[in-house]
């Protein structure tokens, strides 16, 4: 069917859309190749003889002919009257001509004439196919090179969008190629749709699926999503250059077994044909097995380990583990020693073909591998040759403890040393390569530790340099190694140490006030690269035996820190009790090569006094019978800041002890009321009890007022309500009466009714550890329940009609699991709450029923992920940044002494006894240094060892992962 006007304008319309992206044609395609193409679908003829006469020039008769065929134009209907004098109605060409005047993309010369033989030129097809295909021109638009004034915006146009390339003249004929190519590139164009499907979608490994569009979309918009069943997948996405396709990435799963969803997002839906895709994948599985090396001859030694590769089905490096395929080696099996798996997922089979029965150069030994699940198998007949010797040799890439250089004492660099015998068989690491094994750098280097060895048991050599102090210049330094006839190169970064050069005091981010006990000022440090240093760096021996500090208060008072929260700062204590004092702080640096001096003032402030009660986490503002709810409050300074004393002022503004008339002192007064007994707080001194009761709170209310509260209801019943209110009051009488000083705070709690309507719904639970599937943990770290910190409650929460929350008891009757092969769940029956813990990687749907105030049993579900991500510490921080000698020897436990707090990366908070009953997980280990007065030990166990002299030291723990959190201990 012939396209009328109408459709040609609509087809316009599409590709104007498209009028800033260049339509891409095939860049592999020669000039015959799409001369060919468009002749088969009759848009191009050749020549009588055969031939394409792509060097040839064509006339403007024979383009319109291509025009008319090249957009499908109606070439029925030609008018009674030719357009052109010279292009009568009994003319060859007059119906093309015709359909291309009617469509408005061909024009005369405006004299009633339009030159059937005048040659094409490059210009004048670049305004027929630019406005063929409806792209937009921009008048204003400039071209480099000779072209008429009429065609500039047309040529502009042209060349953004791919149909022509760019020239030195748009003026001369165009070539029969030239118009050829970009016709293609216009055919081609017009095959676009105007509305976007995903047209296919399939795995294409065992992390990744392929997802194919019928045209290109917008990246920068455009999303797409991954579901297996009704279980969103996660994934990150990558477009391809072309934008016409995409490869989605599995983060937290393998593609398996079950039918998946691939949906296109983020366009407008009216933009959108096609959303989405189905593909069915199955399980990985070994598919093929074979050996890396094609020699057929091994060494005669107690360890050869030869290499191997297994595929799945995409192709790729499988991911199954070494204890999934079985073995023969030799006569009986008697030279398998064991089969393991590489980081780059190649097998290494481990043989020892020393026994007495082998002859070198007689024997084989046959080797027969299969997987157990598949059956996929190799197999191979080995020659025993003769004791292996070193050949070949490769270096592994060198990796850096801390960034991507050696910087200093501490920090080191290792590399694999992978030896091959003269059958390009793998040599293991034996004792001798300690020796054997040398590293000669290639010119001048600083003083560096050579350890050579194996430190991961993995059959490989490993070298680890390290250096002995501190260097001032970074550089490269290349090296060779050598182990009998094996050589290779490589190259290690030392960059110069982390050493101070200059100082500055910074700006605090507190006040300095009369009575404080001590104040902490920022210092900043450079080194000879200008590089600020980190305030690990600035409390390594080598910066805090060159920075010396004072300050005006007092020979010793000013110290730097180098454990805590406020490690690597100036601290400074005998603090002025009168306000408007002036404190002079001095941080210097005087060596050899470097010299700086930094000084600064500090005013100190008015006596800090409490001003307002800040409310940290907010209580529920109902709550049923047996229910909780948690809240935490917090005395807060003049200056915003965390209230942990209150002290007595004078009448001169002076920090005082004295509790005559005339000093003001300050204390919190915190009211419950409970009304019906039923609802009360569960705080010390709070006691369970109808009425008013009132307490008061003064001078260290860190330990005291600052603190968790709880609401909580009696056993069996909840009615009326509870309230609490605090407020700041003053006296200036020696007690005899108290003035309120600020607003109050009040938190209340009403009870909820069996008749009141809630709606429940269960929290995200997120992401567990596959711990079940961990045989090296414990059996308590196994299972669902709530001394397991690697289980996660599953936890029902509720609001009212209002949007209120709504603090609940336990009330889950029974939970299930979609799928016990990801995830596990229980129900403690004492407390009826519900927990999870992860099994294998993959998603489980967890159907969790509950009881409602009503007492109605509801059911609701909420999906939980399983991954293999081992739990590390995401966070690490001691909260007891500061203790005394006397409460270290009281509390020879370094996890309580520090109060340290862990979260992992699963969101998962851990505490004191809870980091070391999983402390084969997060792997904290202590260190102390700085000891005065006697001697401080600690075990892996944290368990501390005082002696009584003991008056400080530096207590600091580390996790596996290179966390650290510090106490700084003193009397």
């Amino acid at each position: 069917m012939k396209k009328s006007l109408s459709l040609l304008l609509a087809i316009a319309m599409v590709f104007s859309m498209f009028a800033s992206v260049a339509f891409a044609a095939d860049s592999t395609m020669t000039a015959q190749e799409k001369f060919d193409a468009l002749k088969a679908k009759g848009i191009f003829t050749g020549y009588p003889d055969g031939t394409s006469g792509l060097d040839k020039e064509m006339t403007r008769a024979e383009f319109a002919v291509v025009i008319a065929k090249l957009f499908n134009l109606d070439t029925t209907n030609a008018p009674s009257t030719a357009s052109f004098t010279d292009v009568p109605q009994t003319h060859w060409a007059n119906k093309y001509v015709e359909a291309a005047v009617k469509a408005g993309m061909i024009s005369g010369y405006g004299n009633g004439t339009f030159g059937p033989k005048n040659n094409v030129k490059i210009e004048e097809m670049a305004r027929i196919l630019v406005d063929g295909l409806g792209i937009k021109v921009d008048d204003q638009a400039t071209v480099e090179g000779t072209v008429d004034s009429w065609a500039v915006k047309y040529v502009a146009a042209a060349i953004k969008a791919g149909l022509i390339p760019s020239a030195s003249d748009y003026t001369k004929n165009a070539s029969r190629a030239e118009l050829v190519g970009s016709s293609y590139v216009a055919y081609e164009a017009q095959q676009v749709p105007a509305k976007v499907s995903v047209t296919k979608a399939e795995a294409t490994g065992v992390h990744t699926v392929a997802v194919y569009f019928d045209k290109a979309v917008d990246s920068s918009v455009a999303t797409l999503s991954l579901k297996k069943g009704s279980i969103a997948v996660a994934t990150t996405v990558s477009f391809a250059e072309d934008k016409k396709s995409a490869i989605l990435t599995l983060t937290d799963v393998k593609v398996s077994e079950g039918t998946y969803t691939v949906t296109l997002g983020g366009i407008a839906a009216d933009q959108i044909g096609t959303a989405s895709a189905n593909f069915t994948a199955e399980n990985e599985k070994v598919t093929k097995i074979e050996f890396l090396s094609a020699n057929d001859t091994i060494a005669q030694a107690a360890k050869v380990i030869v290499k191997l590769k297994a595929y799945n089905q995409y192709g790729e490096a499988a991911s199954a583990s070494a204890g999934s395929y079985t073995v023969y080696a030799g006569n009986a099996n008697n030279a398998f020693v064991k089969l393991t798996k590489s980081d780059s997922g190649e097998l290494l089979l481990t043989l020892n073909t020393t026994d007495p029965n082998y002859t070198p150069g007689i024997s084989i030994i046959p080797v027969n591998i299969y997987n157990n699940d598949t059956r996929a198998s190799v197999s191979k007949n080995f020659k025993l040759g003769t004791a292996p010797f070193i050949s070949k040799m490769e270096l592994g890439p060198v990796k850096y403890s801390n960034g991507d250089s050696i910087s200093g004492t501490g920090e080191n660099a290792t590399f694999d040393v992978k030896n091959y015998d003269q059958y390009g068989n793998v040599v293991p690491y034996s004792p001798a390569d300690d020796t054997n094994i040398r590293v000669i750098f290639n010119a001048y280097l600083p003083a560096l530790n050579v350890a050579v060895g194996d430190s991961n048991n993995d059959d490989v050599a490993d070298v680890k340099l390290s250096l002995n102090s501190n260097v001032d210049k970074s550089d490269v330094y290349n090296f060779t190694v050598y182990n009998q006839a094996g050589t290779s190169t490589g190259s290690v970064k030392i960059g110069a140490g982390k050493v101070a050069t200059k100082v500055e005091l910074g700006d605090m981010n507190d006040v300095i006030a009369a009575g404080d006990t001590e104040a902490y000022i920022p210092l900043v440090a450079y080194d000879a690269n200008g590089n600020q240093l980190s305030a690990d760096d600035i409390v390594k021996t080598q910066n805090t035996d060159r920075i010396s500090v004072s300050s005006s208060t007092g020979a010793g008072n000013a110290v730097i820190v180098t454990a805590g929260t406020h490690k690597g700062q100036i601290k400074v204590t005998n603090i002025p009790a009168t306000p408007k004092s002036i404190i002079a702080v001095t941080a210097v640096i005087a060596q050899p090569n470097a010299s700086s001096t930094a000084n600064r003032t500090y005013t100190v402030s008015d006596v800090r006094i409490p001003e307002s009660i800040g409310i940290v986490t907010e209580p529920a503002q109902k709550i049923v019978a047996d229910g909780s709810s948690k809240f935490e409050m917090v005395l807060k300074d003049q200056y915003g800041k965390k209230l942990k004393t209150i002290r007595n002022v004078d009448a001169a503004g002076n920090f005082t002890t004295s509790t005559d008339v005339g000093i003001d002192q300050y204390r919190v007064s915190v009211t419950q009321d409970t009304y019906d007994g039923s609802i009360y707080l569960n705080y010390t001194p709070f006691v369970a009890q109808s009425g008013q009761t009132v307490t008061t709170f003064s001078g260290d209310v860190d330990a005291t007022f600052n603190q968790e509260y709880q609401f909580v209801t009696a056993t069996g019943t909840a009615t009326g309500f509870a309230k609490i209110t605090a407020v700041i009051e003053k006296t200036k009488d020696a007690g005899q009466t108290w003035t309120e000083v600020s607003s109050k705070i009040t938190r209340k709690i009403e009870a909820i009714s069996s008749s009141d309507k809630l709606t429940y719904s269960i929290a995200d639970v997120g992401n567990v550890y596959a711990a079940i599937d961990d045989k090296a943990l414990a059996s308590t770290q196994q299972v669902a329940t709530a001394s397991n910190e690697l289980a996660k409650e599953v936890k029902v929460t509720a609001i009212d009609a209002a949007g209120n929350t709504v603090a609940l008891p336990g009330s889950v009757v029974s939970i299930t699991s979609s799928n016990v092969g990801v995830a596990q769940v229980n129900v403690d029956p004492s407390t009826n709450k519900a927990y999870v813990v992860g099994n294998k990687a993959g998603t489980a749907t967890l159907n969790v029923a509950f009881k409602n105030n009503k007492g109605e049993t509801i059911v609701s579900t909420v999906p939980v992920t399983t991954k293999t991500d081992i739990p590390v510490a995401a966070s690490f921080v001691a909260n007891n940044d500061s203790r005394t000698a006397a409460q270290a020897k009281a509390t020879t436990d370094a996890f309580v002494l520090m109060d340290l707090e862990l979260h992992d990366n699963y969101g998962i908070k851990y505490t004191d006894d809870g980091i070391k009953d999983n402390n084969n997980l997060f792997g904290v280990v202590f260190s102390v240094k700085n000891v005065v007065g006697g001697t401080v030990t600690v075990d892996n166990n944290g368990n501390l060892t005082i002696s009584a002299g003991v008056t400080s030291f530096e207590l600091t723990a580390t996790t596996a992962n290179g966390m650290s959190a510090s106490t700084a201990v003193a009397n």
